[in-house]
């Protein structure tokens, strides 16, 4: 089926990321400063995929990652302590810090509110997301 030669086209011994459509467009749209952009995906999975594929760019300066992680830990403070070792909620933070987001419907509640916060102040740049972010956006 079609499908098929789409997942085929996805492995051709490509280093993860390196030349990927996805991560050239991201890469040209914060080169030329056109940030912040949405990436949607149907599919959760997908969200996170895709921010793996491009976990090797950062977008941020060393200011920002001071408030980014400063917003973070202050937000996941009211956390139990099970909840912040949960695998989604340690693997948020070095994302965040370079400036990508993830926000889905499989994500917890505080964790998408860091996500929304911070993406409005404009400190991540590129946020991989599915339509459940675009129901509450209101920027400029």
């Amino acid at each position: 089926g079609e499908g098929d030669e789409g997942a085929k086209k996805k492995r051709k011994g490509k280093k993860k990321g390196d030349g990927t459509d996805l991560y050239k467009i991201v890469k040209l749209i914060t080169e030329r400063q056109y940030d912040p952009c949405i990436v949607f995906s149907f599919a959760k999975k997908e969200c996170e995929s895709n921010a793996q594929s491009i976990a090797k760019l950062d977008f941020c300066t060393e200011d920002e990652k001071e408030l980014i992680e400063q917003v973070f830990v202050n937000a996941i403070d009211s956390l139990s302590e099970e909840d912040k070792g949960l695998p989604q909620v340690v693997a948020l933070l070095p994302m965040l810090r370079q400036g990508i987001g993830v926000h889905h419907g499989g994500m917890l509640p505080t964790l998408k509110e860091i996500v929304e916060v911070l993406f409005g102040e404009g400190l991540l740049k590129v946020l991989f997301a599915t339509e459940t972010f675009s129901i509450g956006i209101n920027m400029p």
